[in-house]
């Protein structure tokens, strides 16, 4: 007794080959009487046991999942030749006990995806649209309930161009609300498999995808999808790190369809929140000694830290005040032999009392940083919800290209929130 048992079983045969359950007993009732007279024997009284096999073990399985009422588990910790093994027990309310603790060996309740070929699985996902997903290094399967108590599932292999780096899978949901499967790929980065089928989603990110270290002790930290802000999180370790120093967030509502994938929305961060090992959502009021509540922030576990954190709660990092900082993209007037100037600028922003924001010019990619206006305060002067803020000394000339940098101030005020930007251009020479 040491795994919350509750009941033992008495079994009894009179040929030892068809066994009947005599008593299901509470474990404090150590002793069970047998009255039933031999000559007439078990059969007509009590049930037949279950098969040889009914209880077979779950394996050591690396990942595991529920689908409805049953469990999915795959992979191995300890064999080998189960790594590439998808597995499932028998649905909850099927007969017998401690369905979600066994599988039925009898039923054929394993699958081997392709054995060793594309490497062993990195991941299984929740249900999605009533489908599971197996990864590989390079292989993606989806599992189809099939409705026959005998083989339970039908797997079918979407493709092997595309996989998924261990601890990567998440469900999550597209821009317009369906659900879906974010993953990152080891050759091209975060992907999305949903509505329209598989589709890489990183292209804005190839700069920071292309520092990720394959060789670190701890590559990607289990990825979170938030579903408050709609942001799928990942950390992964990049140049010389052996462990996750940057995350990669995506923020789903912003994502837009192009004809080279999914673009937009991304943003990354640093810190000491690019550096969890483990992230989950949890209620905020886990210091109280009340019910918990349905609000759900993040909480990240570090090594380095030797700390949990709550996310989202104040506006410091530990203690540490964070910056927030916006680049947007290039813009150019007509082409790079067109030459161009900013005259002013102005801002549309949520008045909020005591967030503040500079505003840069920046040329040609960096070549110059032609104004900065600091300080840009957006508290309100009346009751406006939102204040609208003119820039005048927003200034830059002999622009091919131009960028914008929000950044917080030296001293960071509270979170700012920009709803529109726009500017006064003057044309000048081509060259």
């Amino acid at each position: 007794i040491s795994e919350s048992e509750t009941h033992w079983e008495l079994e009894a045969s009179i040929d030892n080959v068809n066994f009947y359950v005599l008593a299901t007993t509470a474990v404090g009732t150590t002793t069970v009487t047998d009255t039933q007279d031999y000559s007439v024997g078990y059969a007509i009284t009590y049930d037949l046991s279950e098969d040889i096999g009914d209880y077979s073990l779950i394996p050591s399985a690396r990942y595991i999942t529920a689908d409805e009422d049953r469990l999915i588990f795959g992979g191995s910790w300890e064999d080998s030749t189960l790594s590439s093994q998808v597995g499932w027990t028998p649905v909850f309310n099927a007969d017998g006990s401690g369905n979600d603790e066994r599988f039925e060996a009898d039923t054929d309740p394993t699958v081997n995806l392709d054995s060793l070929e594309g490497g062993p699985l990195t991941g299984l996902s929740a249900a999605v649209s009533g489908e599971i997903f197996a990864f590989k290094f390079s292989r993606i399967y989806k599992l189809v309930r099939s409705g026959l108590r005998s083989r339970a599932y039908d797997t079918i292999c979407l493709t092997k161009e595309r996989g998924a780096l261990h601890g990567s899978v998440v469900t999550g949901v597209d821009q317009m609300g369906r659900p879906c499967l974010y993953f990152l790929d080891p050759a091209v980065g975060p992907c999305r498999a949903g509505a329209g089928g598989i589709k890489q989603c990183g292209a804005d990110i190839r700069v920071s995808w292309e520092t990720l270290n394959l060789a670190a002790a701890k590559v990607i930290c289990s990825g979170l999808y938030y579903p408050t802000t709609r942001q799928i999180i990942w950390n992964i370790a990049t140049g010389s790190n052996d462990v996750p120093s940057l995350s990669l967030v995506l923020h789903t509502n912003e994502v837009r369809e192009t004809d080279d994938g999914l673009r937009r929305g991304y943003t990354t961060w640093n810190g000491t929140r690019s550096k969890a090992l483990a992230m989950c959502l949890f209620s905020t009021n886990i210091d109280d000694n009340v019910a918990r509540n349905t609000i759900l922030v993040p909480f990240i576990a570090t090594e380095a830290l030797g700390l949990v954190h709550r996310c989202d709660t104040g506006a410091t990092d530990n203690a540490v005040t964070y910056a927030a900082r916006i680049v947007t993209k290039p813009f150019t007037l007509k082409t790079l032999l067109h030459r161009f100037g900013v005259m002013a600028g102005a801002l549309l922003a949520k008045a909020v009392t005591g967030a503040k924001v500079d505003v840069k010019v920046i040329r040609d990619f960096g070549l110059e940083t032609t104004s900065t206006v600091s300080d840009v305060t957006f508290d309100a002067t009346a009751s406006e919800t939102d204040v609208i803020k003119v820039l005048d000394s927003l200034k830059g000339s002999e622009m091919r290209i131009a960028q914008f940098e929000f950044v917080d101030t030296a001293t960071a005020g509270t979170r700012f929130e920009l709803n529109q930007f726009c500017l006064i251009e003057s044309p000048q020479q081509s060259q």
